[in-house]
């Protein structure tokens, strides 16, 4: 058998296997089993003049060579536990949940289909990089209908996610008390339960959080969370819950076109920063209380549901909400709510920035 005909049987097995991967229960078929598919864009076509002779025939035009293609590696096998620095790339089945060792580095490159099972997860010890530059990375439950557990990063455990777009997750990034990083930046999270649950330092950066059933971003004590540039909309509950830590959300459109509860529901933190936002097209642009201080400015509240801009739903010291524009006229919030100096007219440049 030559080599040719070799090549070819190898392929024609690694489809068959593929094929049977899909229906393989997780229990027979344990770890990450990317589907083997080949890059045949990079060999180079067949010599019509007689192949090798080519080369030392003056009268034979030599076959040029090929230009290198930008499909992502298939990963071999990859182990749910991963203890080594480790790429992957392709397609990738995740049939457990994967642990990222402590010292470790699990790198998905651009271009990757990661599927995974009904709830099963990335857990995140050492560190997790995604970079879908220029081919963006998808990662989303493997069947129809049914939801992964999504990444969970936990204490000492770091994740860069740049060009991701994260579906069906119980938790799309589950940002873990005691983790050092996570970053999400021109990624997306939809359609899954909780967006976002930032209990440690993370950074929110032109991301669009979209469509999940639970809420959108949820700050809880002891995070210290930085979201710019975003776009937060369509919950079936509030978009940006802050129960505690520090919160600066600038330069988002925060609410619209679908319905949503509240656009944030504020009931206790150390810092609450809003400025330059887009407040829309909700029930309530803001609920607020529990909080002893916090800076809302320059900010734009419109087609919210009339009277209902902002609801006082606990004690407050000092809320500064100077320099907004109210399309309902600024509220009278009584005690502890500084609503003076309202725009007339809707604030300039507020919501994302362009790239």
């Amino acid at each position: 058998m030559n080599s040719r005909s070799i090549l070819l049987t190898g392929l024609l097995i690694g489809l068959t296997d593929c094929g049977h991967s899909a229906s393989t229960k997780n229990s027979d078929k344990p770890g990450v089993a990317p589907s083997p598919a080949a890059d045949a864009a990079g060999a180079k076509p067949a010599d019509p003049a007689g192949g090798a002779n080519s080369a030392v025939n003056p009268h034979v035009t030599p076959t040029p060579p090929q230009t290198a293609t930008t499909t992502p590696p298939t990963s071999s096998n990859p182990s749910l536990a991963v203890n080594a620095d480790t790429s992957w790339g392709g397609s990738v089945a995740l049939t457990g949940d994967a642990t990222i060792a402590s010292g470790a580095t699990l790198t998905i490159v651009a271009g990757s289909k990661v599927a995974a099972g009904s709830g099963f997860k990335i857990i995140v010890r050492g560190k997790l990089v995604i970079d879908g530059t220029p081919d963006r990375v998808s990662l989303g439950a493997a069947a129809a209908g049914s939801q992964w557990g999504g990444i969970s990063i936990a204490q000492g455990g770091s994740a860069v996610l740049t060009g991701v777009d994260i579906s069906d997750a119980t938790y799309g990034v589950d940002c873990g008390s005691g983790a050092v990083v996570c970053t999400v930046q021109n990624s997306t999270v939809k359609t899954g339960q909780t967006g976002l649950s930032l209990a440690g330092p993370a950074t929110v950066e032109k991301t669009t959080v979209e469509d999940n059933s639970s809420g959108a971003i949820l700050v809880l004590p002891g995070a210290t969370v930085t979201i710019s540039d975003s776009i937060v909309r369509t919950t079936q509950g509030d978009l940006i819950t802050q129960r505690g830590g520090s919160m600066s959300v600038q330069h988002s459109t925060v609410g619209g076109p679908n319905y949503q509860h509240c656009a944030f529901h504020i009931e206790g933190g150390d810092v609450v920063v809003v400025s330059a936002n887009d407040i829309t097209s909700s029930v309530y642009g803001m609920m607020i209380g529990g909080i002893a201080a916090a800076s809302i400015n320059g900010n734009n509240f419109t087609n919210n549901q009339s009277g209902q801009d902002i609801l006082k739903i606990g004690t407050v010291s000092s809320i500064d909400l100077t320099g907004n524009y109210w399309d309902h006229g600024a509220p009278n919030l009584g005690a502890g709510f500084d609503t003076s100096k309202p725009s007339p007219l809707v604030v300039a440049s507020t919501g994302p920035r362009s790239p």
